[in-house]
């Protein structure tokens, strides 16, 4: 009969978890989110902890993975480490879960706001959109008869602990019969408790909330719905389900049970209702001449459309954009380095303030950006030193591998392989484009407007991204931010029965290029590892 020990978490957290269990199950149980990209498979040495108390002896994957000095002061992998006794644990990086920041912009929608709709519905009431992101959710409480956006918030999607990437989930999934249910009630339990706060402080009671919309991937939606999302990780990579749906929230566990929950058609494996979002939000039924929408996130989807004709693909533009598979990288949180100056100082901007603790997707594109016209990097993606450059003192050899130093206050680098992680992200995005134009049979000069939205599209530097290669200089003045269009698309649909109708014509309209055997993108990509 197995034993229940106490695990205190510094400074005033308490659980109490069976002997065997790791020490990432007992930080997971009381709440907080512990930076896991690899699942907890042991794959990414990020989940380093402080231990103290009657915890397993070192494994050999934590023997190779951390320095003999720092075992003998008890840091440990949390995915690694099992409780054997009572122990207290110190986190270096915690993200709390509880706790949701609201925003109240107040912005009405008088664009899309149909009366004939709200004559359906009562004054005191209000719907919920999301857009499940995946690593972030973003939801807004929009008040349905005036159209007035009353609160808005960002959270991390609590799949996180599971893998930073949707591969990683889906292969949990395909290995842990128990894996689906367990990250369908969380995302459900987290949205439940962020729609109860917006509902609430925008001044409503729970009762009032009479609809929701959700959007996202195709495997997000997967999640939502409680549906194994194991045929979108083998060919032919075909959705369980594709919609659209409407049901009561109450079939999927949230509340008001009676209240409609609305999701998108999915127009396939690869292509989710969150871009379906995006092109409605953008309004590409209406534009003429070719419209490229680019949201680039831990994913990143490409659509590129003309008078109604949609051609769009998933690009495995991996972790690195938001700092993951980095060897100093993290999430957009307080402490990243978000943004390095082009001007030649190689000036960080640390979000939050303060010292930095590491560096997230756009400092990452900023820093090799910079390090490209310091004369630094060559463009084949080595680093090297010159007496041209004052910087290159900076360059240094450690564990076989060069790496320049980011931040000489606080040790934060960059690795030859973080920038090979890099070139690999940058390279599928660029060649995604190139393929979407080419399949089009355009040039990618052509192309009349660019929308970028995303956690990482948001906030990238357009300079940045000509420099390394994302897009070419001469679009530039053409790019214009979209940073919450999923989530825009999802609050038109809440507001109008028409965008409903718009967003399943646009998701039939959508011809989806699979990447992976295509000889275009085969090549564009080979051609766009280099630096330009």
């Amino acid at each position: 009969m197995s034993r229940e020990f106490e695990v205190k978490i510094k400074p005033d957290a308490k659980v109490f978890v069976e002997s065997g269990a790791t020490i990432l199950d007992a930080i997971t149980l009381a709440g907080f989110f512990l930076y896991t990209p690899c699942g907890g498979s042991g794959r990414c040495f990020k989940c380093k902890v402080k231990v103290s108390g009657k915890a397993s002896s070192p494994t050999a994957l934590e023997k190779s993975a951390l320095p003999a000095e720092e075992l003998k002061t008890g840091m440990r992998l949390a995915c690694q480490a099992r409780v054997q006794g009572n122990i207290s644990v110190e986190i270096p990086i915690l993200l709390p879960q509880k706790g949701i920041k609201t925003i109240s912009p107040g912005t009405i929608f008088t664009e899309i706001f149909l009366p004939s709709f709200a004559k359906t519905i009562d004054r005191n009431s209000c719907g919920i959109a999301l857009d499940i992101g995946t690593t972030t959710i973003a939801a807004s409480c929009i008040e349905l008869f005036t159209g007035i956006r009353r609160r808005i918030a960002t959270i991390e999607n609590p799949q996180g602990r599971f893998g930073s990437d949707i591969m990683t989930r889906i292969e949990k999934c395909m290995t842990d019969s128990r894996a689906t249910k367990r990250i369908h009630e969380l995302t459900v339990s987290e949205i439940a408790k962020t729609s109860e706060t917006l509902t609430r402080e925008a001044g409503f009671e729970v009762s009032a909330l009479k609809r929701a919309v959700a959007v996202g991937n195709t495997t997000m939606i997967h999640f939502l719905l409680g549906k194994n999302p194991s045929s979108l990780g083998k060919a032919p990579f075909k959705p369980r389900v594709k919609g659209p749906f409407r049901l009561k929230m109450g079939q999927i566990g949230l509340l008001p049970p009676e209240a409609e929950l609305i999701i998108p058609r999915l127009p396939s494996g690869f292509i989710g209702a969150d871009t379906v979002a995006a092109l409605l939000a953008t309004k590409v039924l209406e534009r003429k001449g070719f419209i490229l929408v680019c949201d680039l996130g831990t994913n990143g989807e490409i659509a590129l459309a003309k008078n109604g004709e949609i051609l769009a693909c998933s690009t495995a533009a991996g972790p690195a954009f938001e700092g993951r598979n980095i060897s100093c990288g993290m999430i957009a949180a307080k402490g990243a380095i978000s943004s390095i100056s082009l001007d030649g100082s190689l000036t960080p901007k640390v979000l939050g303030g303060g010292k930095p603790i590491g560096i997230c997707g756009s400092g990452l594109l900023d820093a090799i950006a910079a390090l490209r016209l310091a004369g630094i990097l060559s463009q084949t993606g080595k680093l090297v030193r010159t007496t041209r450059s004052k910087f290159s003192k900076r360059i240094r050899e450690r564990k076989g591998e060069s790496e320049f130093i980011v931040c000489e206050d606080s040790n934060i680098s960059l690795t030859q392989s973080d920038i090979r992680e890099f070139q690999l992200a940058k390279a599928a995005v660029a060649a995604g484009i190139k393929t979407l134009c080419e399949r089009a049979g355009i040039s990618l000069l052509e192309v009349e407007r660019v929308y970028l939205s995303g956690t990482f599209g948001s906030f990238l530097k357009p300079e940045s991204a000509s420099i390394v290669g994302i897009f070419p200089k001469a679009l530039l003045e053409k790019i214009e931010f979209a940073q919450n269009a999923p989530l825009l698309g999802s609050e038109m649909i809440l507001l109008s029965e028409n965008k409903f109708s718009e967003s399943i014509k646009i998701a039939d309209s959508i011809k989806t290029i699979e990447l992976a055997s295509d000889p275009v993108f085969k090549r564009e990509f080979l051609n766009s590892l280099s630096f330009p």
